[in-house]
């Protein structure tokens, strides 16, 4: 059995390597592609053919598995950045960065131009990561529902164009 403080130093030595993040990143999104060749609304998107009563109903997991690829990356880079660090086995997180806010770690980032289409974008994903896990606590109010929809080919093409300015940076 390894002791706590080996445990420990491997985390933090681990955790402040971007390459980690970047690995969990790549499998978050991975899975979402995965669930995405099974999902109704993104076999009518990709067909333009209406919804397949065959499909499942996936797509809010995987925008939270996009979210979560994308706040992996993010604390990457503000690994990378020193913003993030880890001591004593835990990461030393700002506040701001506790609750899944990507827009806030994406303006963070140093070097990272993103435009404010890129930015509402992110606020989506943020939202999904809480709204998809579990069950809603209360029901969202008609201006949440505005922020945290998805449009596509629009919001599509948006994520892919932010996922490659994000991973251009590694």
């Amino acid at each position: 059995m390894i002791p706590d403080d080996q445990l420990r130093d491997g985390f933090d030595r681990i955790s402040s390597t971007p390459i980690y993040w970047v690995m969990k990143a790549q499998d978050l999104l991975k899975a979402s592609q995965i669930l995405e060749e099974h999902d109704q609304f993104f076999d009518a998107m990709k067909n333009q053919k209406g919804f397949s009563e065959s499909k499942h109903h996936l797509f809010s997991i995987i925008l939270m598995l996009r979210g979560m690829a994308f706040e992996a990356l993010f604390k990457g880079l503000l690994t990378k950045q020193g913003i993030i660090t880890s001591k004593n086995g835990e990461l030393v997180l700002p506040e701001k960065y506790k609750k899944h806010n990507l827009r806030s770690m994406a303006g963070d980032v140093k070097g990272l131009d993103l435009e404010e289409d890129d930015y509402a974008t992110l606020f989506t994903l943020s939202k999904q990561i809480s709204l998809a896990r579990l069950p809603a606590k209360k029901a969202p109010t008609a201006s949440e529902m505005d922020q945290i929809g998805w449009m596509a080919p629009h919001d599509e093409e948006v994520y892919r164009k932010v996922l490659d300015k994000v991973l251009a940076m590694y």
